[in-house]
């Protein structure tokens, strides 16, 4: 066989077997043959290339088609790998690795969106694993994004609709929550009081910072209850406020026993009054009462009498006083006149029937009758109710229950104010 004959044999081989080790490839069967020539190293490069499908045909299953071109391409002498036949092809080896690279890269986020659920099954609880599927699309670049099937896509962009607006109300609910268990802490209304308040305040301050969409998630019956503890605690303090600066405006009358009656005018959600009477330049509490008028039995002490009277109200529980009322004093409006007084003790009863007692004095009948009311200075509130042979004209006897005072008391010459 000459040398021709033997090159045209030869080249039929080689091309025969590079048909046969495309055709193993393309069955993912393991290339074992290689031309050791140079020549046919770069033919079989090329067809190895060639035997790759289109890149837009290309799926995962052409990922060791392509990785044995690319090693068969590696093996080739730096020389060959500027052959015009490689060069013309080498970008379609170079677009496939990229598009396997790409598939690769899709593949791992198909997984995680596949293992989201159906939507209808979707459970707020889930938002991290529809987030991670979300986050790994989001990091793919646009041509590892085309490689997504629109299907897959479709589910992740529902899922995580879905899976936020779950958490949302999920969150919204546990936010509202924290809102009830603060308005639960409220006493009922009728046993609301002023010391509530902070209580009160708190939750409707958590009210109110929560958004609209929270707000749907507290129950209508506990806002009502909030709403209206608290109005019912901005009354308490409104009233106190008011309660605080109100003034009782005092009326002093005589009365028909000769003692003063103390009037006043009603303060709003007053519970009691307490009257005061200034004895010796100072005040004295002397009565405490539910009623709006007190009459003094024992005003003539003193001659001039000054009075005064604060209300005292329990408003949400808390005690709150109110001004004074302006001072106000009754003066007797009687005549005086001076007259010489000594004194007696003893026991016995006086001409009108009476029993002798402190406040029983004897007079003259001609000047000042029996059952007159008198203020002596020194003495006191006095009633005539006894006589005395030895008692004539401006002369009267004060009785006193032992005789050490009376002696004390000697003879005077008291002021006498006859009242009545």
């Amino acid at each position: 066989m000459n040398n021709g004959a033997f090159k045209i044999v030869k080249t039929g081989v080689i091309a025969a077997l590079a048909v046969v080790l495309v055709f193993a490839m393309t069955f993912n069967s393991k290339i074992i043959a290689l031309d050791e020539t140079q020549e046919g190293q770069v033919q079989l490069v090329v067809n190895l290339i060639g035997a790759i499908p289109e890149v837009d045909d290309l799926t995962l299953e052409h990922s060791e088609v392509v990785s044995q071109a690319r090693n068969a391409y590696e093996e080739l002498d730096d020389e060959l790998e500027n052959e015009s036949a490689l060069t013309a092809i080498y970008d379609r080896l170079v677009a496939s690795e990229q598009k396997i690279s790409d598939l690769v890269a899709a593949d791992k986020v198909i997984k995680k969106i596949d293992k989201i659920p159906a939507l209808s099954k979707l459970k707020w609880n889930q938002y991290k694993l529809v987030k991670a599927a979300r986050n790994a699309y989001n990091n793919l670049t646009r041509a590892q994004k085309s490689c997504i099937p629109k299907a897959e896509y479709e589910k992740l962009k529902k899922a995580w609709k879905e899976v936020k607006s779950l958490r949302h109300i999920h969150l919204s609910k546990l936010e509202a929550g924290k809102v009830v268990k603060k308005i639960n802490k409220i006493p009922k209304l009728a046993k609301l009081k002023l010391k509530h308040s902070k209580i009160v305040s708190k939750a409707m301050k958590a009210y109110r910072k929560v958004t609209k969409t929270v707000r749907k998630y507290v129950p209508a019956s506990k806002v009502r209850k909030l709403k209206k503890a608290d109005k019912k605690i901005k009354l308490f303090k409104k009233q106190i406020k008011k309660f605080k600066k109100a003034r009782p405006k005092i009326d002093l009358k005589a009365s028909n026993r000769l003692d003063i009656k103390v009037s006043w005018t009603k303060v709003k959600n007053a519970k009691k009054y307490i009257v005061y009477r200034k004895v010796n330049k100072y005040y004295h509490k002397i009565k405490v009462t539910n009623e709006r008028s007190f009459i003094d039995e024992n005003r003539f002490k003193t001659l001039k009498n000054t009075y005064k009277v604060k209300a005292v109200g329990n408003i949400g529980g808390k005690k709150v006083y109110s001004k004074y009322s302006y001072s106000l004093n009754k003066t007797l409006l009687a005549k005086s006149t001076v007259v010489k007084a000594t004194a007696y003790s003893g026991g016995g009863h006086c001409a009108n029937g009476m029993p002798v007692g402190v406040g029983r004095i004897a007079t003259d009948p001609r000047y000042i009758p029996l059952g007159t009311w008198l203020y002596v200075e020194g003495y006191g509130l006095s009633q005539a109710c006894d006589t005395g042979g030895a008692i004539k004209g401006w002369f009267i006897d004060v009785y006193f229950t032992s005789n050490g005072t009376c002696n004390s008391w000697g003879v005077k010459h008291p002021r006498v104010w006859i009242l009545r």
